[in-house]
């Protein structure tokens, strides 16, 4: 994550933040958000789960339009701007400062989206890896 996307991020989580429903948004350790634009950035969707300490965690929204703009910046200051967009971000994102991850994906932009028919592995995907036990 360049210092330029880095800023976007940390702007996109603190939009996200007071979304967190009510019983988990003192509890919530670390959030996953996917975050779609489309591809002239005037559209844009997404979802969130928010983690508490022992693992368990909730799906919740957000609203996408002061986002949008956000997006439309994390978009533009990506190093691959010039030679293709992505279609859909996870930002991950925890309590502690160095909890920051950002990925990208250039070809389809419902990977992380979760559906009845994806749960069960969706889930496992956006499970933040800073939450994850250490291995020895």
């Amino acid at each position: 994550m360049t210092p330029a996307e880095e800023v976007q991020a940390r702007k996109l989580a603190k939009l996200i933040l007071p979304s967190i429903p009510g019983d988990y948004a003192e509890d919530a350790v670390a959030i996953s958000a996917w975050l779609w634009l489309s591809p002239d950035g005037k559209g844009a969707g997404g979802g969130a789960r928010a983690y508490d300490l022992i693992g368990h965690s909730t799906g919740f929204s957000f609203p996408i339009k002061p986002l949008l703009p956000v997006l439309n910046t994390l978009r533009a200051v990506h190093p691959d701007y010039e030679t293709r967009h992505w279609k859909t971000a996870l930002l991950q994102f925890g309590r502690k400062l160095h909890e920051l991850r950002l990925s990208y994906e250039y070809e389809d932009p419902y990977r992380w989206m979760v559906t009845e028919a994806n749960f069960k592995d969706v889930l496992l995907t956006l499970r933040p890896p800073f939450l994850q036990p250490n291995q020895p």
